[in-house]
């Protein structure tokens, strides 16, 4: 593009083609904007595909290099509409990922360790391969305020799963222990049978 931009001047045909490239440029990265901003639409909050993710990713790097490479030669009205898009795809990441923190905590409070184990493991995975997208957003002060305690929430959320997971683990296991059932009056394994949480550790 720079240099068909050098040799535009004074030539006519040349000057054609390169506004022909501009438009197909500004026509393309919409596309990929939008099609980045789908692909979060389609990510799942129970059962996630960590190769969904990764894909994600390599979009959204896709769109950064078109930023810091040929962002120069996209028309304003582009440049907006794709920061636009680019600000709210990553918004609804921080949401999506909100969600699968909900269901982690759901499976804790079920005793469904397992699950909410190998949940916290792809929770840091995911944050590991998107985390550093939200470190920086321009678009708007107040928006980028609340897109940081966005981002902030999802990290502190994850040690305080652990922490969660540990502390109701520790409890179950204590309240099994204190079971005596000599001088129980009834029998507390009828409305919480050990074979039961087994089966959820086992998972």
């Amino acid at each position: 593009m720079s240099k068909i931009n050098q040799r535009k001047d004074g030539d006519a045909q040349v000057e054609r083609v390169f506004e022909e490239l501009k438009n197909s440029l500004s026509r393309s990265l919409r596309a990929l904007a939008k099609i980045t901003m789908m692909k979060v639409l389609t990510l799942g909050d129970n059962e996630v595909d960590l190769e969904n993710v990764i894909k994600l990713e390599a979009q959204l790097q896709a769109i950064k290099d078109a930023k810091n490479f040929v962002f120069e030669y996209v028309d304003n009205n582009t440049k907006v509409e794709i920061e636009k898009i680019e600000f709210e795809t990553k918004s609804s990441i921080q949401t999506w990922m909100l969600k699968v923190v909900a269901t982690v905590k759901a499976a804790i409070n079920c005793y469904n360790f397992g699950e909410a184990e190998e949940k916290i493991k792809l929770i840091r995975k995911i944050t590991r391969i998107l985390g550093n997208r939200f470190e920086q957003i321009f678009f708007d002060d107040s928006k980028e305020e609340k897109m940081k305690e966005k981002t902030d929430k999802i990290f502190n959320s994850v040690d305080q799963l652990e922490q969660q997971l540990q502390n109701v683990l520790e409890t179950v296991v204590k309240k099994y222990k204190n079971i005596d059932l000599k001088i129980a009056k009834f029998n507390p394994y009828v409305s919480d049978p050990p074979k039961n949480l087994y089966a959820k550790l086992d998972k």
